[in-house]
């Protein structure tokens, strides 16, 4: 009876083929999966970038009385301010201004309150490169128009970084009854 015999030289070289291509294999599947995860992690922070922004617009403008444009921005009067200390809702007449920064490579949303107590500055959320407010003029007695008075809804277009938002516009009530 012969010993064992080890494997050729021919047949290492097919084993190393075959468990390299299955490496390769693997590893393009796996870089496929990371990119679909990142792709999929930008969308969600830009969904959330987009709530967090559309339900601090809401707030402020359920409160609104009137406007005025600013650069980069606008500026509302509200009868609701945050506590700048407690960031509670209170029953107190404001100034809220709403622009966008740059701040290194990003632009930001920022929201300042001046108003009863101290000054509040806010940076709301990174990625928004623009934001304005869209009204139709009120008629006032005498047929002049009033840019200054908010319509009981206004349409605000915010813009976003990246592709995955671009501008959105969006409606909401303002405290101004019909």
């Amino acid at each position: 009876m012969r010993g064992s015999r080890g494997l050729t030289l021919v047949e290492v070289t097919v084993a190393l083929a075959i468990t390299s291509l299955l490496m390769v294999t693997a590893l393009a599947t796996l870089v496929n999966v990371s990119r679909a995860e990142a792709a999929n992690q930008g969308r969600v922070d830009a969904t959330e970038t987009r709530l967090v922004v559309q339900r601090l617009l809401a707030r402020d403008l359920a409160h609104a009385r009137s406007w005025q444009a600013t650069s980069g921005g606008f500026t509302i009067m509200t009868e609701a301010a945050l506590d700048a200390d407690t960031l509670e809702l209170t029953h107190q007449s404001a100034e809220v201004s709403y622009q966008t920064r740059q701040l290194g490579p990003h632009s930001y949303l920022l929201r300042t309150q001046k108003g009863p107590g101290k000054p509040l500055t806010e940076l709301v959320s990174p990625g928004v490169t623009g934001i304005a407010l869209h009204v139709v003029a009120v008629a006032q007695p005498g047929g002049k128009a009033d840019v200054q008075a908010l319509p009981p809804a206004v349409k605000i277009s915010v813009t976003f970084e990246g592709p995955s938002l671009g501008t959105q516009e969006f409606t909401f009530r303002t405290g101004v009854a019909p």
